[in-house]
Order: C-alpha cells, then sequence, then structure tokens
C-alpha cells in the first residue's frame, strides 16, 4: 500500500468533554499561545474554520483575529464541547464564533472558508481521508489549512501518512511551522 493510499488508524479516543477545560488553561496558552500560533495566517474579514474546535481554545482567538466583519465555524462532534465555546464566547464578547456539530470524519459549511485548522485531532477520527476531503471541499480557491498533530501522542510515521493525505486530496506544503509539542504544516491547495 502506498503512503498515500494507506489510512492512519485512529489510535486514541477523542478527548472527552469533561477534560474541554483542562484543554484551556494558562499553562498551555504559555506554550501554545493561539494568538501567536494563528498571527499572519488569518485577517480581519476572513472567513476561517476550527476542525475538531474541542472547548474553543482556538476558536475564540480566532474569532477575535477575523474580528467583526469575519466569521468562524467551530466543529465538533461532541455538543458539550460546543456548549463549552458558546460559553467561551459570549465571557469574551466575541460574537462571530458559530459552532456546529459534525460526525466526527466530515463536515458541512455554510460558506467557503479561508483558513482552516485542524489542530490536534485528525488522529482520532474513523476516516482521515473522509475528513481531508471535506476540508479541500470547504477552502477558497486561495485558502490555507494549518494541520498539527501531538508530537508525544502521534508518531511521525502516522504524522507523515496524516501529511500524505493533504497532498494525495491536492495540497502542497507552504509551509512547516514551528509550534511548541507538535508536528505542523501549512498547506495551500495545489
Amino acid at each position: 500500500m502506498s503512503p498515500a493510499s494507506a489510512q492512519p488508524q485512529p489510535h486514541s479516543h477523542p478527548c472527552p468533554a469533561w477534560l474541554g477545560g483542562l484543554l484551556d488553561n494558562p499553562l498551555r496558552r504559555l506554550l501554545q499561545d493561539p494568538r501567536t500560533i494563528l498571527a499572519g495566517r488569518v485577517r480581519p474579514g476572513q472567513r476561517a474554520a476550527d476542525i475538531g474546535a474541542g472547548s474553543g481554545f482556538f476558536a475564540v482567538p480566532l474569532g477575535q483575529l477575523v474580528g467583526p466583519s469575519g466569521r468562524v465555524y467551530a466543529v465538533d462532534f461532541q455538543p458539550e464541547m460546543l456548549d463549552q465555546i458558546d460559553r467561551k464566547a459570549a465571557q469574551h464578547n466575541v460574537r462571530n464564533v458559530v459552532t456546529g456539530c459534525s460526525d466526527g470524519s466530515a463536515f458541512t459549511l455554510p460558506a467557503p472558508v479561508d483558513f482552516i485548522l485542524v489542530f490536534w485531532m485528525l488522529h482520532e477520527v474513523a476516516d482521515p481521508a473522509q475528513l481531508v476531503d471535506a476540508v479541500r471541499a470547504a477552502l477558497t480557491e486561495h485558502g490555507t489549512v494549518l494541520f498539527a498533530e501531538p508530537k508525544f501522542h502521534v508518531p511521525q510515521a502516522v504524522f507523515q501518512q496524516e501529511a500524505a493525505l493533504f497532498t494525495a486530496a491536492g495540497f502542497r506544503i507552504r509551509e512547516t511551522p514551528t509550534i511548541r509539542a507538535s508536528r505542523s504544516l501549512l498547506f495551500e491547495r495545489a
């Protein structure tokens, strides 16, 4: 089986919703500041999506970065996580974050987006190739995808298989960003 057709197997269960608050904490923000990671990748007025948004660690800062004229679609398959995002967005007076439930492998957005974040979650879905295809279908012609997996949980070989799914779906690597505790790539359409 070639790397492009190999299906990385999920080797973890999705983070339970009751742990959502632990994913968004001051210590993590010191190691992985969302605004620093996202800076220069999105602009005011853009449409963005956070796929596998969890408790909103990135979704709310993403909403702040795209500003009131932009829109963020935070997608997760656990309604409890989406409730946490809704509460956090209200708490920070961020009104441009729209939450939506997915089945874990596919999703539909109401409009094409300019930026998609796939952060520390692809290894958790049952059909990663289907999710990557959905990402491609949701992205504008000149949009980008920031893809990252945790180094401590996803081996390099699995990350390479996952990256091959993006290239097989018609993406090319634009950049290899440095994000603490992560393996990461920034993709654009080929």
